[in-house]
């Protein structure tokens, strides 16, 4: 069997998506089965690469050293590429991996793929329009408005109107499009996110234009896997409480992937809120997340238990980072499965769902 992963992307994610890449390449390549790995960079230029060119670098490196030991390739060549494989594993998080973008590339090619449909992740990534579908799927979302980082004068008469409408003392700024908490401020006033607006134009983020405004949550902070297992139900997994004792409790970037001895992830989680039926809430509101969406093989959702006990799904994450610590593996490892097993089961439902045949089972 031929597999091949796509990684990099033109967002900020890149390096993200190389280690997901790495801790795939590691757990899932056997004698049986060849990994074919390319790599979009920030400019969308695409690259085949070797198995020792992916783990040749740092991630903040990578890009640097593409020219010297990679194949540039034209997007005729790519599809031609991708079409001699079994099956492709996008792994490239934020715009073109999760927008959607990339799968249409696939689907419009017949190449068959894990993961959500191009349609799942247009609704999904996007976060107003994600909000949209879960309020008409009766889920309870916060008010929001959106505004343009283009243009931050208007967006500070936006923000201060919404502050004062819902009397609201912090809310939090983040991208539309966006992930891995790039890009994401809290603010108390319509002037500090137009100058936090105006600092992000100058970043190379790769968000897009638009902002979201929304409530700053007071609460516990959680995030849950959902995979289609082997007979093909909906399946959450104990979600991971997220402790962050530092940055005002802000989950960013940092927290998230550099070494810190303030965050903790706690799974099951620790906090007294989470009563056994405050989990199962948890879990069946992801499924139904997964189903509503029209997604395939995983899905990651993240929320907030509110202090008054509600549930609030906040963000949607449809290609979930696959770093050997990820939320996808230590839920996993709840229920005895190997980050090898776990790779299996992705790959076998989207083989199942194409009619292609399935990875042996190890013995």
């Amino acid at each position: 069997m031929k597999i091949a992963l796509i990684c990099g992307g033109p967002g900020a994610e890149r390096g993200i998506s190389v280690n997901s890449s790495r801790s795939v390449m590691d757990h899932l390549q056997s004698k049986s089965l060849e990994i074919v790995p390319f790599y979009v960079d920030a400019f969308m230029n695409i690259y085949l690469l070797s198995p020792a060119q992916l783990y040749s670098n740092t991630p903040s490196d990578f890009d640097f050293k593409l020219k010297d030991h990679a194949q540039k390739i034209t997007k005729e060549m790519f599809i031609f590429e991708l079409k001699k494989v079994d099956l492709v594993y996008p792994l490239i998080h934020g715009v073109f991996g999760e927008d959607g973008k990339l799968q249409e590339l696939l689907e419009s090619n017949e190449i068959p793929y894990v993961g959500g449909p191009a349609k799942a992740m247009q609704l999904a990534f996007p976060k107003d329009i994600a909000y949209s579908v879960m309020s008409k799927a009766g889920f309870t979302v916060p008010s929001f408005v959106v505004v343009e980082m283009d243009n931050p004068d208007k967006a500070e008469e936006i923000i201060d109107s919404y502050i004062e409408k819902n009397k609201l003392s912090k809310v939090v700024l983040k991208p539309v499009l966006g992930g891995s908490s790039f890009g994401v401020h809290f603010i108390q006033t319509g002037k500090e996110g137009a100058e936090k607006l105006r600092e992000i134009s100058k970043k190379d983020l790769c968000v897009g234009s638009r902002f979201i405004v929304e409530p700053f949550y007071q609460g516990k902070e959680f995030s849950v896997i959902v995979l289609r297992a082997e007979n093909g139900n909906v399946v959450s997994f104990v979600p991971t409480e997220v402790v962050v004792q530092n940055n005002d409790g802000f989950f960013d970037y940092r927290a998230k992937y550099l070494p810190t001895d303030g965050t903790r992830y706690e799974c099951p989680p620790v906090s007294s809120e989470f009563t056994h039926l405050v989990v199962r809430d948890i879990q069946q509101g992801a499924e139904r997340i997964f189903t509503v969406f029209g997604f395939n093989d995983s899905l990651r959702v993240d929320g907030f238990l509110l202090k008054n006990g509600e549930i609030r799904f906040t963000d949607i994450n449809p290609t979930s980072g696959m770093e050997q610590n990820s939320f996808m593996f230590e839920q996993t490892s709840r229920v005895g499965l190997t980050h090898e097993e776990v790779l299996c089961l992705l790959v076998n439902s989207a083989c199942k769902r194409y009619g292609i045949p399935c990875l042996p089972e190890k013995k």
